[in-house]
């Protein structure tokens, strides 16, 4: 059997239409990983709000931005101005994140990849974090805007 993780981007979605398609998926923690968890434009999403909001729906949160976001603030893992994932991908902050979903994974906990983007196929959660956990053998579903889910299938 393979274990699964879940990623899901808010875009401009309602926080409450957002948590209801985490409870539709049975979310238990989400795991945010932007590096910058604030929204000017939707202040449900900023940091402290969203784990509020969270909280009181009984679904658990840990930021990991820190490690497994996609916009470094070290200048050296950029190539010509932008996140340059295989830079990314050799620090030991970010390897340590990777550990951090495996061990939950293995625990069995039902999470989900948080970051701002609607269109996962634009986004870290899917050309990064999601590729590697790809490669380590785990199955990354994509929850979508209407709560639907769409499965990664790439080829190596």
């Amino acid at each position: 059997m393979t274990i699964s993780i879940l990623t899901i981007g808010y875009g401009n979605l309602d926080i409450s239409q957002f948590i209801s398609n985490l409870q539709c998926n049975n979310v238990q923690a989400v795991i945010d990983i932007r590096s910058k968890p604030y929204s000017r434009y939707l202040p449900d999403y900023n940091r402290n709000n969203l784990e509020h909001h969270l909280v009181a729906n009984k679904i658990g949160y840990k930021f990991q931005g820190d490690k497994l976001g996609g916009l470094p603030s070290n200048p050296k893992l950029l190539t010509d101005n932008l996140p340059d994932y295989n830079k990314i991908r050799n620090t030991l902050l970010y390897r340590q994140g990777l550990d951090y979903l495996e061990k939950g994974l293995e625990f069995g906990c039902r999470m989900v990849l948080l970051c701002a983007c609607s269109d996962y196929i634009k986004c870290h959660r899917h050309n990064l974090v999601g590729y590697d956990l790809e490669r380590l053998g785990y199955e990354v579903v994509h929850i979508l805007r209407d709560g639907s889910k769409v499965q990664d299938k790439r080829l190596f």
